[in-house]
């Protein structure tokens, strides 16, 4: 599943990773320079103090004691001095055994480089060329590293460890944030699942206005659908009803020839016509006027569904019996529900002697019974009715076209229906399985 929040959190994650690992490069990089040219500069001060003590004897060159510190006093103290001219050279006590070995340099020239010290230093080595007092001497000053890097060592892990503390407490704001941003989106989940219950007709537009536009959208499609439903459905029973009249002036006209077989046939035809209108009449007054993916209520909708039958079976409707668990919602289309349990009473109306069974239940998936006490169909014709791709009006006459319907609807929904004859009551007994697996539990 795309989660934008998951999306959105590594997005930034990497982002500030890139951001502080280029940071830390360039701060590592910026620390070094400025640590080597801080120290380097020291050095070119301490070469001119050293430079100022020197001083020319019988022998050649030497130094004054009073300008000379502890530090070069110490034996590898990670402070060091080297100076020489052609004929002798002053070194440190502080080298002991080491030796500098800087280059000779003329007059002006100047070099600073890096390289391996005693017990394990890290020098930095500044040297010069000078001329004092008719001599040509190379002075090089040196300094120990360590301690600097190990000082930028660990300040590099204070502010790496800062900046890792740092990207989770903004991953945890950042998701706060969206949590808070993305709860708006709950009103609208909340409006959908009532939309799917039939409790409105539409969403409400007070949404962000990132999401707006999809709503907007859904709404026009929701109405969209609506309408072309209604359309559809008002027609055929519009078109029912219109063709009542022509249909009852060919049976007058009919009726005048009575005796002529070929007349005969043409009311045959006709009074087929007429069950078909009766049928799509019947349909569109089931279908009513509730918007569309309306969840199915059976425990509501038998009610009305059985007052209906009534009137159009009065004087010779069977008793219903009815077994339906109360407060039962499915995620079902009422109108769809509606057809396939009206087509399955009607049919149990026609050839019912005086009881009709109706039996509900959900689970894991919706099933629907639906026997009668009449005199069922053959056994032959149970195998006809089970038949993938044979009509059912084909097969069994009487049985036709509205259990063509349910199976189509059946198919639809990917579920199963079985004919079979009903137990107690004897007739025809129908059972529907639907699954219920896209069900989002609430």
């Amino acid at each position: 599943m795309i989660s934008l929040e998951r999306r959105l959190r590594y997005s930034l994650a990497w982002s500030l990773l890139l951001m502080m690992g280029l940071l830390a490069l360039a701060g590592g990089y910026a620390i070094e320079r400025m640590t080597r040219e801080l120290i380097a500069s020291r050095l070119g001060h301490d070469a001119e103090a050293l430079l100022a003590a020197v001083e020319r004897k019988e022998g050649g060159l030497t130094l004054s004691d009073h300008a000379l510190v502890p530090v070069y006093q110490q034996p590898y103290s990670g402070h060091y001095y080297l100076l020489f001219d052609p004929d002798r050279s002053l070194r440190s006590r502080s080298l002991w055994d080491w030796n500098l070995n800087p280059p000779p340099l003329a007059t002006g020239e100047f070099r600073l480089w890096e390289s391996p010290g005693p017990d394990g230093q890290h020098l930095l080595i500044w040297a010069g060329g000078f001329h004092k007092q008719g001599m040509a001497i190379t002075l090089a000053v040196a300094e120990d590293l360590n301690p600097v890097r190990h000082w930028r060592t660990l300040f590099e892990s204070a502010v790496a460890l800062t900046t890792l503390l740092g990207l989770f407490v903004l991953l945890w704001v950042q998701r706060r944030v969206l949590r808070n941003a993305f709860a708006i989106l709950d009103g609208l989940r909340s409006e959908m699942r009532a939309l799917e219950r039939g409790e409105r007709d539409s969403l409400g537009e007070a949404v962000p206005s990132e999401v707006r536009p999809l709503v907007v959208e859904f709404n026009r499609l929701l109405g969209s659908l609506g309408r072309r439903i209604s359309r559809s459905r008002n027609a055929a029973g519009n078109l029912a009803h219109a063709l009542k009249g022509p249909l009852n002036l060919i049976y007058q006209e009919v009726g005048r020839g009575a005796g002529d077989e070929r007349l005969g046939r043409v009311r045959g035809y006709a009074e087929e016509i007429g069950r078909l209108m009766e049928r799509e009449l019947r349909r569109a007054r089931l279908a009513g006027g509730a918007a569309p993916g309306r969840r199915f209520a059976p425990c509501e909708e038998l009610p009305l569904l059985l007052d209906l039958f009534r009137k159009l079976y009065e004087g010779r409707c069977p008793r219903f019996e009815v077994q339906c668990p109360a407060g039962l919602q499915l995620p079902l289309d009422r109108e769809d529900m509606l057809e396939m349990l009206g087509n399955l009473l009607d049919n149990a109306c026609k050839w019912a002697v005086g009881r009709v069974a109706i039996g509900i239940a959900s689970d894991r998936a919706y099933a629907l019974v639906v026997e009668d006490d009449g005199p069922g169909v053959t056994g032959r014709q149970l195998e006809l009715l089970t038949q993938r791709g044979v009509r059912l009006d084909e097969a069994v006459e009487g049985h036709g076209l509205g259990l063509a319907i349910v199976r189509e609807l059946v198919e639809l929904y990917g579920g199963t229906i079985r004919f079979d004859r009903a137990g107690d009551l004897g007739g025809l007994r129908v059972a529907i399985e639907l699954p219920l697996q896209f069900l989002d539990a609430d």
